[in-house]
């Protein structure tokens, strides 16, 4: 049965333009794979493992991005952040080897993902939280289950991605999170958590998250992200 958004509104490729995916199977050959770095010194870093000389006391103790932010995966996160295009979201998710999957899920099987959240007011204007569809697809190929409503985004700010300097990004994102006390979930429960983002420019958000939680009881905290 054909679906009818796809006959009036066909998919077509971010790179080349053919009907039938937002990245065919022509263009995702020219997507290049994240190598894994230090989310303090951004020197490489083996498994994405914070380096031991940089692991700051509420800092993240490792991340793993899986792309680079440009070309075809910038196109494609915009595209569902601006333009709402939810398909896009598995994708993205697609894109993924399963080999990357598999040894994620190895090493972090003890975690729990918890999506970044959003404003109040930017949900609504959205009407849906990006990294939360995201986090829905890859939470089942990852094997580790997701969890909600641990932090509220009690301030609003200028969103990330209209700041250059990284000095102001880090500065706009202090002090935008706060213990959900209303959640059914407590911090010392989610011993280990895997903080879950679209895009890690500075870390900022995600360090301040890490921040709120470790210092509420979460052990571990290693970061998530589908492009840096």
């Amino acid at each position: 049965m054909i679906n009818l958004l796809d006959f009036f509104f066909p998919r077509k490729c971010l790179g080349c333009g053919r009907v039938g995916s937002y990245i065919c199977k022509w263009c995702a050959k020219t997507v290049k794979l994240r190598e894994q770095r230090c989310s303090e010194c951004e020197r490489p870093a083996i498994y994405g493992i914070t380096h031991p000389k940089c692991q700051k006391k509420w800092g993240i103790d490792g991340l793993v991005s899986f792309f680079y932010y440009q070309g075809l995966i910038k196109k494609t996160i915009k595209l569902l952040k601006y333009q709402f295009v939810y398909d896009t979201a598995l994708t993205l998710i697609d894109l993924i080897p399963q080999i990357l999957i598999t040894d994620l899920n190895q090493q972090l099987d003890d975690y729990k993902i918890y999506p970044i959240p959003l404003h109040k007011d930017r949900l609504k204007w959205r009407g849906f939280n990006q990294t939360e569809k995201l986090a829905q697809i890859i939470s089942p190929k990852l094997k580790i289950p997701t969890i909600k409503d641990l932090l509220i985004r009690h301030v609003k700010r200028i969103p990330q991605a209209d700041i250059n300097a990284k000095i102001q990004r880090i500065l706009n994102a202090q002090g935008i999170f706060s213990l959900n006390l209303k959640s059914d979930i407590l911090p010392s429960y989610c011993l280990n958590v895997l903080l879950f983002d679209d895009v890690w420019t500075t870390g900022a958000t995600l360090k301040q998250a890490a921040k709120i939680l470790k210092q509420n009881g979460v052990e571990k905290v290693w970061a998530l992200t589908i492009a840096r």
